[in-house]
């Protein structure tokens, strides 16, 4: 799934805050959870659930393309 394409179109609504919120915590694929960090950047959302999640996922990750 496309992030960054739902959100270009418009559709930023509580399922996909959910969806990244589930993808930056557990997602297995580094590169997914990449993705996943880089929408909220990219698409401005400022939800204080992805912003704490965020900043868990930077202490615990092991990945350097998420941490970048």
């Amino acid at each position: 799934m496309s992030y960054l394409a739902l959100g270009s179109i418009g559709v930023v609504d509580e399922k996909l805050i959910e969806v990244l919120l589930w993808a930056i915590r557990y997602e297995k694929v580094a590169a997914v959870r990449a993705e996943a960090c880089n929408a909220v950047a990219v698409l401005g959302l400022r939800d204080e659930r992805l912003l704490n999640v965020l900043q868990d996922r930077l202490v615990v990750e092991t990945e350097e393309i998420v941490k970048r």
